[in-house]
């Protein structure tokens, strides 16, 4: 199957985008049309940007491109977990950055109704 167009998304110091399962799946769709040069998807990330890490339990689609502290670039680096934020953490941020706290309560709220849509089905 030949397709016209390429998709190409190119993204600068974005939140993550969505939750794991929807990941692995443009993951593998993206695996199939990377070799038939029909996919680009990468995300640009500046050393320590804080809104990389957010919001928490989601997760980035396509390949890291990451911008060191020193300028170096580095193409689909291997980061370790110092680069997640927990719910804990993502707290005391919302305290420093009133900006985030948005974020957070969107994502609080989602993960009450989930609770309450499983107490439900139960």
């Amino acid at each position: 199957k030949t397709l016209p167009q390429k998709y190409v998304n190119i993204s600068a110091g974005t939140p993550r985008s969505c939750k794991k399962a929807m990941a692995d799946r443009m993951e593998e769709k993206l695996a199939e049309l990377r070799p038939l040069d029909k996919a680009v998807v990468c995300r640009v990330v500046r050393d320590e940007d804080l809104v990389a890490k957010v919001p928490p339990r989601y997760v980035h689609i396509g390949k890291l491109v990451f911008l060191t502290e020193d300028g170096h670039v580095l193409v689909g680096p291997k980061l370790d977990d110092a680069h997640i934020i927990d719910e804990k953490e993502m707290k005391a941020l919302c305290k420093d950055y009133p900006q985030l706290a948005a974020v957070a309560a969107v994502e609080e709220a989602a993960k009450e109704a989930a609770k309450e849509a499983a107490k439900e089905a139960a």
